[in-house]
């Protein structure tokens, strides 16, 4: 991406422990999802819908696919707008996403066309 500039050293320390702190989460959960599967052998698939799904199978919760085989969602669940209105990034980001993306407090505009995207 242009526009986005290096993080300062001050705020590399931080990124560090996140990153330790998110490897950890992962690993974490996939210790439980490991143990849930073995929980879950009786019942490997749901009803095949054509749609993403929530079930309950054998007493535990799963996403079932749109062909009715259970998955695990790993990802992203939640960006800091803060870290995009940081001093370093600010610009790049109102650039990007546009100057309606916070308010006169400078806050994210959760109702702007920029939360939209």
């Amino acid at each position: 991406m242009t526009g986005w500039k290096p993080i300062p050293p001050q705020h590399k320390q931080n990124i560090m422990q996140l990153k330790t702190l998110l490897t950890l989460a992962v690993l974490i959960s996939a210790t439980f999802i490991t143990a849930n599967c073995a929980n879950a052998q009786t019942q490997d698939s749901a009803v095949a819908t054509g749609f993403v799904q929530v079930q309950q199978l054998n007493g535990s919760w799963w996403f079932i696919g749109p062909d009715g085989d259970k998955f695990v969602s790993l990802g992203v669940n939640h960006i800091e707008p803060h870290l995009w209105l940081a001093p370093y990034n600010k610009q790049a980001t109102l650039d990007r996403y546009g100057k309606d993306m916070v308010t006169a407090k400078g806050r994210f505009d959760t109702k702007s066309a920029a939360a939209k995207k």
